[in-house]
């Protein structure tokens, strides 16, 4: 169904998809100004709906999904805000786990792009994509009535359009890595710095920081008038194992201020994925005061909680498996690689891609760690780098094959794919997102 841009110009979805490409063209002025324009444009819609915050270098999209699992386990109409996508731009916004329709995305995009013009009218300068992405999801939530709001931060925290103009119930800090470096700071204490001020006054930030960067976070929250309630001080849990086919199950102990449960089994995979849940446990648990909130409930949230390419299993005959991951940076490549360790697979082989920016010598080597093969690809981005590029930070003595798009790359890592082996396809979701609905069709 079309929806009307420009001047009332009839388009459909690769029209809109061509403007956002256009609009994402070009650097835009860190500040808050254009979003809180487009905010005020919409008549403050996020002032209208109680909210969580989540910001993090890492695990910061299972953090809310685990959120709003649990939201709507409790009954609340829950809305999430999270990125990437993986294959289409309207799984940005979801209604209880289900992705915006497509029709209902052309129509509000049309609505805030027009929007955007006259900010850029009043500005000079048109907002970011991101910015609309964020109007859009409010202006949505406010029309389908939404309970309870749960938004993912794009990039840091200061200047993200997320943080614009709104209090949390509860604001959440999942980790702290070097990532984003040209735009966030050259340390994990400047990152930690920018990500913090997602803290509002009078509001709790819960933070899962280590102790080297916890100094910063906390100083911040101190500065902006927020309580800081650290999971490591404030709660108890302990994750684990048990043995499952493909993949061992991970099951979280928590013992939070009010709540305790012995045993909750993930659907999503990874010791940090415990902690990530944890997290999320300890920010429901804050919430209760202005938020009724019942513990089975929200318990049954965290244990259905899933999310696509986060140590997602595909099995094909034979024992053979297909292992999706984004990890894309140190930290996320670490934790994957410690999980990997324990999977009892003959051997293991690596479909890789990733994009600029990344520090390719310290990702590739945790990612192709112990494979007997690797298959480099670009990634299907504009940042994409290419095979060759990657190819220098493989470790000596695994063997390296090169193809210049996903889709070959795919076929050559299945055929090196033999009886009880496992194919790891990593480094970007934007790969991920692209291989995934080939892989699909694969394994029906």
């Amino acid at each position: 169904m079309p929806c009307t841009m420009n001047a009332g110009k009839p388009v459909e979805y690769e029209d809109v998809l061509l403007a956002i490409d256009a609009l994402s063209q070009g650097p835009r002025r860190p500040h808050l100004q254009r979003m809180a324009r487009l905010l005020e444009l919409l008549g403050h819609p996020q002032r209208e709906m109680p909210l969580f915050h989540v910001a993090g270098t890492n695990g910061k999209g299972s953090t809310a999904t685990f959120l709003a699992f649990a939201l709507t386990e409790n009954g609340y109409r829950t809305f999430l805000f999270t990125s990437p996508h993986l294959v289409a731009v309207e799984e940005r916004f979801q209604r209880d786990g289900v992705p915006m329709e497509r029709d209902t995305f052309l129509t509000l995009f049309s609505e805030i792009l027009r929007l955007g013009e006259k900010v850029a009218d009043e500005e000079g300068e048109m907002p970011t994509v991101f910015e609309l992405f964020t109007a859009l999801f409010y202006r949505w939530a406010r029309e389908e009535r939404a309970d309870v709001l749960v938004l993912e931060t794009g990039l840091g925290g200061r200047l993200d359009p997320t943080t614009a103009e709104t209090l949390p119930l509860v604001s959440l800090l999942t980790s702290v890595s070097l990532d984003h470096t040209d735009r966030l700071g050259p340390t994990r204490e400047a990152i930690a710095w920018e990500k913090a001020h997602i803290a509002k006054e009078g509001r709790p930030l819960v933070a899962a920081v280590d102790q080297e960067v916890e100094p910063v976070v906390r100083e911040v929250a101190s500065r902006r008038g927020a309580s800081f309630h650290p999971l490591t001080e404030e709660a108890r849990f302990e994750t684990f194992l048990r043995p499952k086919s493909p993949l061992p199950v991970t099951h979280l102990r928590y013992e939070g201020p009010s709540w305790s449960f012995r045993d909750l089994p993930l659907s999503l995979p990874g010791f940090h994925q415990g902690r990530n849940a944890a997290l999320a446990l300890l920010a429901l648990e804050k919430a209760q005061d202005r938020l009724p909130l019942d513990p089975d409930a929200s318990a049954r949230g965290i244990t259905r909680a899933w999310l696509p390419c986060r140590l997602e299993s595909m099995a094909l005959p034979e024992g053979r498996v297909l292992l999706l991951d984004g990890a894309h940076n140190e930290e996320s490549a670490s934790s994957l690689a410690a999980f990997l360790r324990l999977l009892p697979f003959r051997r293991r082989h690596v479909l890789l891609g990733a994009v600029a920016g990344k520090d390719l010598s310290r990702l590739v080597p945790l990612l192709t760690e112990g494979a007997a093969g690797a298959v480099l690809t670009r990634a299907p981005h504009p940042k994409g780098l290419s095979p060759e590029a990657l190819a220098p930070y493989v470790p000596p003595g695994i063997p390296i094959h090169l193809e210049a798009e996903p889709g070959p790359a795919l076929q050559k890592g299945l055929s090196l794919l033999g009886p009880g082996e496992l194919l790891l396809i990593a480094g970007s979701f934007y790969l991920c997102g692209a291989l995934r609905p080939l892989l699909r069709a694969k394994c029906r």
